[in-house]
């Protein structure tokens, strides 16, 4: 996910959804190969790539990929599409958050914890990926909800 789109006309971001199916892919898979090899550094690896682009979204490991090699070599065709990029971040730090937390309990001797954390990750990547619903993006958008509500009653 990249906050660096191009904006359309009344202020709309558009989103390369291609670049996020990319992400998707690798939010997936990186994580269930930690899971078959038994080993945490997948999700860390993982982690700090969604991280980097929470950051310095140009430098998103995952969207350059696509942009440099899947985009490129015609893999998956650019599919812009106008959305709010503020509720995907948000997923992604959810999605960081839990793949850095499953990994330390992964270093800790905790595994059972440690890989439903990092599942959870990769079904709700699954979820986003296949039925097109993103959990993260739909606490964001009722958490903002939430809160406007409040401000407008005054915060009580």
């Amino acid at each position: 996910m990249t906050n660096s789109q191009p904006k359309k006309a009344g202020g709309q971001t558009m989103i390369d959804q291609s670049a996020m199916t990319v992400n998707q892919i690798f939010i997936i898979s990186l994580p269930a190969l930690g899971f078959v090899f038994d080993s945490p550094w997948p999700l860390v690896f993982t982690a700090v790539c969604m991280s980097i682009g929470l950051v310095f979204p140009k430098w998103q490991p995952f969207t350059l990929f696509y942009k440099q090699v899947v985009k490129p070599l015609g893999l998956l065709k650019p599919k812009p599409h106008p959305d709010d990029p503020a509720p995907h971040r948000f997923a992604h730090l959810l999605g960081a958050i839990f793949l850095f937390f499953a990994a330390g309990c992964l270093f800790m001797g905790y595994a059972m914890l440690g890989w439903i954390l990092c599942w959870t990750v990769v079904f709700l990547a699954q979820l986003n990926l296949q039925a097109h619903f993103c959990v993260g993006c739909f606490l964001y958008l009722h958490m903002t909800h939430l809160m406007a509500e409040q401000r407008h009653n005054g915060g009580a």
